[in-house]
């Protein structure tokens, strides 16, 4: 089935954010960025699903593989939308959850943002991820840019920090500390965060800023954090 343009506007609208505007099949405004010309410019959505995975580098679809057979078995377009004087890429879902009901979901790959100043422990993020983050999508969330994946470099703040603490939460007697655990991704409710205090390429989960969870491969956990919208 397709999906139509008011479904994909419809995941886009987000309160308090200008709204999204998909730009027509075709065009190829001036100043979009070079390597999504031919995802423009695809008249067919399968041609435009290729060519954007086709952006994405190996090792991070090997790092986070349940996302890498969803966006593979069930991406059905890719479209290019303005918001906010940038452009964006909208990765278009549909998904059948063991049902005949169908829902469709979308993810916003950000343009990248070379100027932008990378996060303090930085240096915990796996390289798969710093090199999609840094070299593909300036994050990868549903439409409010925080939700449901990796956020672009210029979000990310430690635990302290989104807590407004940024010398350390208050009472808080968990390791690692609130300052040395970076949140990359978020359901809303369970952040999942990096550390250097962790043993490198594992995650922790934080549900509403209780005590980790015990580490894990962050791959598995950015799965999981992404697969919660479905």
């Amino acid at each position: 089935m397709t999906v139509t343009d008011q479904e994909i506007d419809e995941q886009l609208q987000v309160n308090g954010l200008p709204s999204a505007e998909l730009l027509p099949i075709g065009q190829d405004p001036a100043d979009l960025p070079n390597p999504w010309r031919p995802i423009a410019t695809a008249d067919e959505a399968s041609a435009r699903a290729d060519a954007a995975l086709g952006l994405w580098n190996d090792a991070f679809l090997a790092m986070v593989p349940r996302t890498a057979e969803l966006f593979r078995n069930e991406l059905v377009d890719v479209r290019v939308a303005r918001r906010d004087g940038g452009y964006q890429l909208v990765y278009v879902i549909e998904h059948y959850p063991g049902t005949p009901h169908r829902e469709v979901r979308v993810w916003v790959g950000g343009a990248l943002d070379p100027a932008a100043e990378l996060p303090q422990l930085w240096d915990s993020v796996p390289a798969p991820l710093q090199e999609f983050l840094l070299t593909v999508h300036g994050g990868l969330t549903a439409a409010n840019r925080e939700t449901f994946g990796p956020q672009a470099p210029r979000y990310l703040g430690t635990v302290a920090e989104n807590a407004g603490e940024s010398d350390g939460i208050e009472g808080w007697e968990h390791q690692p500390d609130s300052t040395r655990l970076l949140v990359l991704a978020t359901d809303g409710g369970v952040d999942c965060c990096v550390s250097p205090d962790l043993p490198a390429g594992e995650g922790v989960l934080i549900y509403d800023g209780d005590e980790p969870d015990p580490p894990q491969p962050l791959g598995e956990l950015l799965d999981e954090i992404i697969h919660a919208t479905l």
